[in-house]
């Protein structure tokens, strides 16, 4: 049984993923640690500062690196089908031939699509990006006459 709400547990990945991101940066030199074992040892040390008292259980922890390792993948633009995607491992591997900018680079994203920050003001940072209504009269009740504008969201697109 899962002790954690999707909102847990999307935390604690999100977690492992920054402490992978911090293990990068603190790590000189052009040989890195390959990011399986990176994201193992984030899980155990991630689940170990989330859950003190519990002992971290193996398949939760492996479950958790796995859910890491396809929120990486997911940053990186590949698709793939799950966590238990045979694929996934050698998307890993891939990513370790990455210039260690990049990769850290692509840590910061995936953490970031994994949790948003949330501002101050308690808005999304991306929902500026949504498209909202068209300000054009055609998408106004009293008026019946298209405009034709073509804008994103308006009632009467072009096509």
């Amino acid at each position: 049984m899962n002790p954690l709400t999707p909102t847990q547990c999307r935390q604690v990945v999100r977690d492992i993923l920054l402490q992978v991101r911090t293990a990068l940066d603190v790590v000189p030199g052009t040989r890195q640690p390959a990011l399986t074992q990176l994201l193992d040892e984030a899980a155990v040390a991630v689940w170990r500062a989330h859950h003190p008292t519990r002992p971290p259980a193996g398949q939760a922890a492996s479950w958790l690196a796995a859910e890491a390792a396809f929120r990486l993948a997911r940053a990186k633009g590949w698709q793939p089908a799950g966590l238990t995607d045979p694929e996934l491992p050698q998307m890993l591997a891939r990513l370790d031939d990455l210039a260690p900018i990049v990769r850290v680079r692509l840590l910061a994203t995936a953490a970031d699509h994994t949790l948003p920050r949330v501002r101050a003001s308690g808005q999304n940072p991306r929902s500026h990006m949504r498209p909202g209504p068209c300000p054009c009269p055609c998408n106004n009740a009293a008026t019946t006459a298209p405009c034709g504008c073509g804008h994103r969201g308006c009632g009467n697109r072009r096509r």
